[in-house]
């Protein structure tokens, strides 16, 4: 069955058996992830995580012309604060109390969604679901439904429940399969350009990439405002700057509206880099200049490589699986060696990517559990820490030298020449004590929290 011919996106776990929870090498990463599923492991502790819902909100919050509505208690709506500062969407809440969570929040519901509807610049509508609303099994599509004769806005709900999944990167399935079901619009019409698919990059990576199609003459189309959404159908083919956010996206476009998917890696280091370019390229016809391009670009580097910032060295890494492996590669072009890697998921289609690594690497699999990390960092200590944005500083405490993430562009070939600069401009550590965590649980196993799922 196609994706957008269900009526809700299944969780991670149901359509890729994705595994959220790990703790091991590498060699027996891939070893416990083959089969036609994976079992699920449970963490009987946890430190913090996220949930699909803040990851739905990421993933509608780049959209001009979009208003999100908060279905639920404010606390839901909080992270807009957060959202707002890196989006172009208008952001509303029901803001349900305890009585209104009890007697229902329709009319309130009612009122919000119409004032967001009406809002100058808004076409469309998203309102995300929340915990109190699921449990309650409030018929908010009941209401929508009605409000959709009051108002030219497109309206669409999203059940996101908070709780039923164990990967919060259902949120952006979730956030997409509304988009396919109800944004993207039908049309017969090819046109000579590309979606670009974009969730979690920050702009300047985002830049780097834009920079090379331009470089080749390719029309791109970044889906960053409702009107880029409707036409997204359009595009001879669409790719993925990360494959773990956004080939849900990908994917739909192409079983619903016949648009290429191209399943290329996150362009980082030098072999990704050239995959993704020649792939593209491929697409539209332009093989020849695209390996006259990638020639020229990788020549540029040259002396980067050359240079072997990271010889000798050993780094940690903390990235979705594609953008990992990226990494890896990247850091033993500048002469250095991924020892370990901490990821969000490992699923039946990204599990390939696993079998890149060194059997003997320190692998992880977790969402918000540093205290896992850190156990492998006291008992394999390395140079530089690798990490995504807010999920750095606390190496520092084991000897590691931070690096974020979460602005730099890391991408194409700018991003190599800005990641040698970072590397050799990061600042070590004033200190290697830890004061974060007792030594009795960093000399347990890495894995102690983390069981085989029984049924």
């Amino acid at each position: 069955m196609a994706l957008i011919d269900r009526r809700f996106a299944l969780t991670r776990e149901k359509r890729v058996s994705a595994l959220s929870h790990f703790s091991g090498t590498i060699r027996t990463l891939i070893e416990y992830a083959d089969g036609e599923e994976i079992t699920q492991r449970v963490r009987t502790f946890s430190q913090a995580s996220y949930d699909e819902i803040l990851f739905a909100f990421g993933a509608l919050s780049g959209v001009k012309g979009l208003a999100i509505v908060s279905h639920g208690a404010i606390g839901c709506a909080a992270s807009n604060l957060y959202f707002r500062e890196k989006g172009e969407a208008k952001w509303f809440s029901t803001n349900l109390s305890e009585k209104d969570s009890i007697l229902g929040g329709d009319e309130i519901l009612r009122a919000v969604t119409l004032r967001a509807a009406r809002t100058p610049g808004v076409e469309a509508v998203v309102i995300v679901g929340s915990p109190v609303v699921e449990i309650n099994n409030d018929d908010a599509r009941a209401v929508i439904a009605e409000l959709e004769e009051e108002t030219d806005a497109k309206l669409i709900y999203l059940n996101t429940a908070g709780f039923k999944s164990k990967s919060p990167f259902t949120g952006y399935d979730i956030a997409f399969h509304g988009i396919l079901k109800e944004l993207v619009e039908k049309t017969d019409e090819k046109r000579e350009f590309l979606n670009v698919l974009s969730v979690t990059e920050p702009p300047r990576s985002v830049a780097s990439v834009i920079k090379a199609l331009n470089a080749l003459g390719i029309r791109y189309n970044l889906l960053s405002s409702v009107k880029a959404v409707r036409n997204a159908s359009a595009a001879r083919v669409s790719v993925s700057l990360n494959p773990n956010d956004s080939a849900y996206l990908g994917k739909g476009l192409e079983e619903a509206f016949g648009v290429k998917y191209i399943d290329a890696a996150a362009p980082i280091g030098l072999a990704a880099t050239r995959r993704f370019i020649l792939e593209i390229a491929s697409a539209f016809g332009m093989s020849d200049d695209a390996e006259r391009y990638v020639r020229e670009q990788e020549e540029s580097v040259t002396d980067v490589i050359e240079k072997k910032p990271l010889r000798g060295k050993l780094a940690f890494i903390s990235a979705e699986l594609s953008a990992a492996s990226g990494y890896a590669a990247l850091v033993k072009d500048l002469g250095g060696e991924a020892v370990g890697v901490s990821v969000t998921e490992v699923d039946l289609d990204n599990r390939e990517i696993v079998k890149g690594f060194d059997g003997e690497t320190t692998a992880i699999i977790a969402n918000g559990q540093p205290f896992e990390t850190a156990n492998a960092l006291c008992k394999r200590p390395v140079d530089y820490y690798i990490g995504l944005e807010g999920q750095t500083a606390f190496s520092s405490k084991f000897g590691a030298t931070p690096i974020s993430l979460a602005s730099d562009a890391f991408y194409v070939y700018d991003g190599i020449r800005a990641f040698a600069r970072r590397v050799e401009t990061a600042k070590r550590p004033r200190t290697g004590e830890n004061a974060l965590y007792e030594s009795g649980w960093l000399k347990r196993s890495g894995g102690w929290y983390v069981k085989r799922e029984v049924k």
